[in-house]
């Protein structure tokens, strides 16, 4: 990307918008990473979850990203922008919050420490989407405010998920490229529970 941005200067210097993505979600997404959680929400009970409900995380819907981009060009607007939501505006927590309120689901979160997962063979990022390890936490710690000086506005949480989901359930059946299988997660939640004190 970073090659892409230095080809392009060199063609049109000072010309050229760079749009650094931030992780993109809401309907139509294939890769299912922000869908997991409200779907995994809607099916209730125990639920893994990583690290603790104030762990950050970043993303934006991809309408959001698209009408501030088309902002932009109107605008002519040049330069590189971070693009995603602002870094402490969401959680974990509150995703599973917005969820719940979305789906009607009931779901204690089982918040399981990163190391533990990590020996559980559970794959951040994509084995439970949206975690990432301290280690890697500055994918999740970037700045959007000159994105939102120039006027990025993103809508409310609840309604991405409320989209995401109905866009979901008009789907045929699919494999999940994100996500830990029902079995793996039980028995992660089983070997947690069981070197946890009475």
């Amino acid at each position: 990307k970073v090659l892409c941005e230095q080809a392009l200067e060199e063609e049109m210097p000072g010309r050229a918008l760079h749009v650094r993505s931030g992780l993109i979600v809401g309907p139509f997404d294939p890769t299912h990473r922000f869908t997991y959680w409200p779907v995994r929400v809607s099916r209730g009970g125990d639920m893994l979850a990583p690290e603790g409900p104030d762990l950050p995380i970043q993303f934006i819907d991809a309408r959001d990203q698209a009408q501030w981009i088309l902002h932009m060009v109107e605008a002519r607007k040049t330069g590189a922008y971070n693009v995603t939501s602002p870094w402490r505006d969401y959680t974990l927590g509150d995703l599973i919050d917005a969820s719940m309120r979305v789906t009607g689901g009931s779901v204690t979160p089982v918040w399981v420490d990163g190391e533990f997962l990590i020996e559980q063979q559970v794959a951040p990022w994509m084995g439970l989407p949206l975690w990432l390890p301290e280690r890697a936490m500055n994918m999740s710690r970037v700045s959007v405010d000159k994105a939102v000086n120039d006027g990025l506005h993103l809508r409310a949480l609840d309604d991405t998920v409320r989209d995401t989901l109905v866009w979901f359930q008009n789907q045929a059946p699919q494999s999940w490229p994100a996500g830990i299988s029902e079995d793996k997660e039980q028995q992660v939640l089983a070997r947690w529970q069981s070197r946890q004190p009475e």
